[in-house]
């Protein structure tokens, strides 16, 4: 077949229940090897699919539930805290207790003044900005932000129709919606704490190196000749193959003797 594709490849809709029983054994393997290789998301991976606009609305979908929702929130948080902090320093006098002695010209001002400036100020309640529950009403406001997605299209994408909206999805999205376009207008006029941990968190890439080199060990165990071999054999020469360090340390030592 040729021009076929991802998009056009033909697709015909089965039941689980009419899988062979070989059919569903391939079917859990997949599933198996794909929870693997795509482990759930940590709390501060998770906090990345909250900051991004394009991600925020179907986080909840996308981190598996409420609980890893609330975690990741609680991790954005802190990150969000430490950026506002550093964005909003506290005012608030360190060395208020420190007094250096006047020299002649400030005694004779001192004299001259209808009240004593160094006598013991009464207690005041300080006026103090509380900086976490700032910067968490600013978070909670960016999350519950609606966004106009029309408004930060993709140069030349088409826009979206009333009846998409209503029926919005992230692959639709991500094809159109430019995070960067909005962060550039909206976000940094309007939560520059969060454009500024954005910059941060994003630009953070996930490392699947050790994906990698299991791959390359597998090839390495099944040559060109050795097509035929099964999947419980390959994967154990894979595995054995993969931690040969352990072997050499002796970890193995006691259960193999």
């Amino acid at each position: 077949m040729t021009g076929t594709s991802l998009s056009n490849w033909p697709r015909n809709e089965r039941n689980i229940e009419d899988f062979t029983p070989e059919g569903r054994t391939a079917l859990t393997r997949l599933q198996e090897q794909i929870w693997i290789r795509l482990p759930a998301l940590s709390a501060s991976q998770g906090a990345v699919v909250l900051i991004d606009p394009l991600t925020k609305v179907f986080a909840v979908e996308i981190l598996g539930g409420a609980d890893n929702y609330a975690e990741s929130k609680e991790a954005l948080k802190a990150f969000h805290r430490t950026v506002y902090s550093i964005l909003h320093p506290d005012k608030e006098n360190k060395n208020d207790d420190e007094v250096s002695e006047p020299d002649e010209d400030e005694d004779f001002q001192r004299k001259n003044l209808p009240f004593n400036l160094y006598a013991v100020a009464p207690l005041l309640t300080p006026n103090l900005v509380d900086n976490d529950a700032a910067a968490d009403q600013i978070l909670n406001e960016y999350l519950s932000f609606n966004i106009n997605y029309n408004d930060f299209l993709v140069s030349g994408a088409k826009k979206f129709s009333a009846a998409e909206m209503k029926n919005l999805d992230i692959i639709s999205l991500i094809e159109r919606f430019d995070s960067m376009k909005f962060f550039r207008s909206v976000g940094l006029e309007r939560f520059p704490s969060i454009c500024l941990l954005a910059r941060a968190l994003m630009s953070r890439f996930s490392n699947n190196g050790f994906q990698e080199r299991v791959f390359s060990v597998a090839g390495v165990a099944m040559s060109a000749k050795q097509c035929r071999m099964s999947f419980s054999h390959l994967e154990m020469r894979t595995i054995l193959a993969n931690n040969k360090q352990l072997f050499r340390d002796g970890v193995f030592k006691g259960i193999m003797n």
